[in-house]
């Protein structure tokens, strides 16, 4: 080991605790929960030197970010970019055709990110995301190769290399809250060849804007404390992380949905009945707990549709 100890250094960290340089770290959520969105908020991040999600200040020099799309989304991308006032010039694509899609089994593809990840003003590579890394129609080798073929990349060039992936749909929580590698797509390759692992969910469904990011592998560290942000048009807003619902059944979720949804006074059926399949919730449920908390149906004058409202007693809902 005295002849590995003369290559490599300790671990250094970016991110204190959550972004390593030269390792493979990978961002899963299920889709729609803004984990690109994520990876642009820590790309402004190095760009702007501004402090990191948790409140740490940003240590070293800023410098460029290499975007490596494989899905497709560089417009989407480019629109929020422009909306969030980021210097376009130092977010690079590897290709010389920046709207070409990524691939990881594609050597030229591969040796472009490499000479690019090597410059010394380039301090952080995305690669967004797994599902599309593929060339269409190869499907040789299994995903733990594509895998370790990236964790390659970030050791040689000692970036930090940030990969995005799925959870499994609707794959739940463990009986604590939390989500946990069984939740991911393809989760025992990515076990084994990533060294940390983050999770976006929404813990209480009946705040899907309030997400919770949190470490869910880490070989390299002690595990931080998880993080809430809400996202808004021109960022992400960090603070405290949303709790699971301390509740057991369906039929209590929807009390407490029907609780918060009319608390302010009466509420059109839509708004409700879309607060409702947000949380995954039925209407059968939530009409029971309708009865349950004696919601009255009205439908004020100049209106079509139907009003839900709580009780009122002494005046008081």
């Amino acid at each position: 080991w005295s002849r590995i100890n003369r290559y490599l250094a300790p671990v250094r960290w970016d991110w204190p605790g959550w972004l390593p340089r030269g390792f493979l770290t990978v961002l899963a959520s299920e889709p729609g929960t803004g984990k690109s969105l994520l990876c642009l908020h820590l790309a402004a991040t190095y760009l702007n030197r501004t402090p990191w999600p948790d409140g740490t200040p940003f240590s070293g020099p800023a410098g460029h970010v290499i975007w490596c799309e494989s899905e497709s989304s560089h417009a989407l991308n480019l629109q929020r970019a422009r909306a969030w006032d980021l210097d376009l010039e130092r977010i690079l694509s590897p290709l010389k055709s920046p709207l070409r899609n990524f691939k990881i089994d594609d050597r030229d593809h591969v040796q472009a990110l490499l000479v690019l990840a090597g410059r010394p003003e380039v301090r952080l590579v995305v690669l967004d995301s797994l599902r599309g890394l593929r060339r269409p129609g190869r499907h040789g080798g299994a995903i733990e190769h594509l895998l370790e073929a990236i964790a390659d990349l970030a050791r040689i060039t000692g970036k930090p290399f940030l990969l995005t992936h799925h959870l499994r749909k609707q794959a739940g929580q463990s009986r604590s809250g939390a989500v946990t590698l069984d939740h991911l797509l393809g989760a025992s390759a990515i076990s084994q060849v990533a060294r940390l692992v983050w999770a976006v969910d929404t813990p209480d469904p009946l705040q899907p804007a309030h997400r919770r990011l949190s470490v869910i592998k880490n070989n390299l560290a002690r595990v931080p404390a998880p993080l809430g942000f809400h996202i808004h048009d021109h960022g992400l807003d960090f603070g405290p992380p949303p709790q699971p619902l301390a509740v057991a059944t369906q039929f209590d979720r929807a009390l407490v949905l029907l609780r918060r949804q009319l608390a302010a006074g009466p509420q059109p059926f839509s708004q409700i009945q879309a607060a409702y399949h947000a949380a995954g919730l039925s209407e059968r449920t939530i009409r029971r707990a309708k009865k349950h908390l004696a919601i009255r149906s009205t439908r004020p004058p100049g209106t079509t549709e139907w009003h839900w409202s709580l009780p009122v007693e002494d005046g008081q809902p």
